[in-house]
């Protein structure tokens, strides 16, 4: 069930998980591909992320880390084929399906730093004299950080 709290995550508002899993389908699709080489397979396994993720969205875990988790799920749904699956086999080794985990986590959270940076450089645009400095002394070498220093 959909919780109301916590709409800007997507949590507790449809339409903003449908946006959410919009936004990550393309990645998610080619994860899946790339692991089990088949379209069709594909897609099947993109359609049970979907569903997993509508039925666990009012779970603070699944949106906190929206695509870390939804990559976690096409990870455990790609072994889960290969165990099915009469080939028996994965393209991909579960070892490097963790690599590839552990990297999307790393690229969400540097795309999320990106943006609330460029958000933070809009906002001191706005502001004047004292505002602008007080805020530019206190956020100033967050912003000049690359995304790696701040995951560090």
């Amino acid at each position: 069930m959909l919780k109301t709290k916590n709409m800007g995550s997507g949590q507790g508002d449809p339409e903003r998980l449908g946006e959410l899993l919009g936004e990550h389908r393309s990645f998610l699709y080619a994860f899946l591909l790339s692991a089990v080489r088949n379209a069709d397979d594909a897609e099947d396994l993109l359609q049970e992320v979907n569903l997993i993720a509508i039925r666990k969205s009012g779970q603070p875990e699944l949106i906190r880390n929206f695509r870390a988790r939804l990559t976690e799920v096409a990870r455990n749904l790609i072994l889960q084929h290969a165990r099915k699956s009469r080939r028996g086999a994965v393209a991909i080794p579960p070892e490097l399906l963790q690599e590839l985990e552990s990297t999307a986590q790393e690229t969400d959270v540097a795309h999320i730093l990106d943006r609330r940076r460029g958000a933070l450089r809009a906002s001191l645009d706005t502001l004047r004299g004292t505002s602008r400095q007080v805020i530019e002394m206190r956020y100033l070498p967050w912003i000049a950080a690359t995304a790696s220093d701040v995951i560090a």
